[in-house]
C-alpha cells in the first residue's frame, strides 16, 4: 500500500530534523521536487531519472546559498533515496502534492532551511557581541544559559 501524504511529510520532517545545518539531503529532495514539476522527463519512480543529476542541481543551489558544496561520499549523497530515508513512493507522494500545490512543498523545505540559517547567524551574532572573556573561559556554559536545545524539530503543522 503506497504511503499516505502524512507519512510522506512525517519522513520528510524526519529527515529535515536529522539533517546538519546545510540541509544538504532535504535541499536534494527539493530540487527533484522542482525539476520533477517544471520538467516531464523527471519521473520520481524512476530513480535513474534523477539520481545522479539530483547532486548536482542540490549542488547549484547550495554553492548560490553559502558557497559550498557536499564533500560526503556519492554513497551518501545518494542514501537520501534509500527505503529508510525518502524512497520513491514516498516521494512520489510528496511530488503529487508539491504539483497540486505549485511547489508549496519546495518553499516549505526552503523555509526550514531559511529558518535554520537565520539561527545560526543569530547565535554568531550573539557570540561576536560577548567580550573576550566569555568567549574565553565560557565553555559550554554559553549554550547552556542561551535557551538553545540540541535536536530541536521542525514545525508539527504542514504550511504546504
Amino acid at each position: 500500500m503506497p504511503p499516505t501524504l502524512q507519512e510522506a511529510k512525517n519522513r520528510l520532517d524526519e529527515i529535515i530534523r536529522k539533517g546538519r545545518a546545510d540541509l544538504y539531503k532535504p535541499i536534494q529532495i527539493a530540487e527533484v521536487l522542482n525539476r520533477s514539476r517544471l520538467d516531464a522527463s523527471i519521473d520520481v519512480t524512476n530513480l535513474a531519472s534523477f539520481q545522479n543529476p539530483s547532486v548536482h542541481w542540490r549542488d547549484e543551489i547550495t554553492i548560490r546559498f553559502t558557497g559550498k558544496r557536499s564533500t560526503s561520499s556519492a554513497r551518501y549523497q545518494h542514501d537520501v533515496w534509500n527505503i529508510t530515508a525518502m524512497p520513491q513512493d514516498f516521494l512520489s507522494v510528496l511530488d503529487r502534492e508539491n504539483k497540486r500545490l505549485r511547489g508549496a512543498i519546495e518553499r516549505y523545505i526552503y523555509r526550514i532551511y531559511f529558518e535554520r540559517q537565520q539561527t545560526i547567524g543569530h547565535i554568531i551574532d550573539y557570540i561576536a557581541r560577548l567580550p573576550a572573556a566569555t568567549k574565553k573561559g565560557g565553555g559550554l556554559s554559553l549554550w547552556h544559559n542561551s535557551g538553545l536545545k540540541s535536536g530541536t524539530k521542525p514545525a508539527t503543522t504542514s504550511h504546504y
